[in-house]
């Protein structure tokens, strides 16, 4: 593997955000995964049904994030997004009693897989363009994922958000 390669798969940033519509319990999960110098790995939206609250979509957005671990290899990951409430969550070490607390235990426990984990709060203002998707992907009720060096041609659309 080149030293490129080990980069990547060594140190990398997921921002990630949900889009939430009450009245039919559907969410999205989005995410966009960037290597050193910021360039996009990465990017994926997941839609989710029978979604209690829009707190939960946000959970959920962020345990989408810890397992794109085990799908591209990271070692060091440090996740961003403008959920404040689930980011603190995530880096307690307190087992948490709040009607998120299967997706919270279940970050608690792929935290130890990693090197190295870091959870970072930004304000929505910075996090416009994983918010775009996943409201797109929620208005289209479609999954969709893009690796770099790899592109369907159905999910051409989708470049340009990232």
């Amino acid at each position: 593997m080149s030293t490129p390669q080990i980069e990547q798969r060594a140190n990398v940033e997921i921002y990630f955000d949900a889009a939430y519509d009450q009245q039919t319990s559907k969410s999205t999960s989005s995410l966009v995964c960037k290597g050193s110098g910021g360039r996009i790995l990465a990017s994926k939206s997941a839609f989710h049904s029978n979604v209690v609250s829009p707190f939960a979509a946000e959970a959920h957005a962020g345990l989408q994030a810890v397992r794109l671990r085990k799908q591209m290899g990271f070692t060091i990951l440090h996740i961003i997004s403008d959920s404040k409430t689930v980011l603190k969550k995530c880096q307690s070490f307190y087992r948490d009693s709040s009607i998120i607390r299967a997706f919270i235990s279940y970050i608690q426990e792929i935290k130890s897989h990693f090197q190295e984990i870091q959870f970072q709060f930004i304000p929505r203002t910075e996090n416009t363009c994983v918010d775009l998707i996943a409201k797109e992907a929620l208005n289209k009720g479609e999954d969709f994922t893009w690796r770099e060096g790899f592109q369907k041609p159905s999910e051409e659309k989708w470049s340009s958000y990232v």
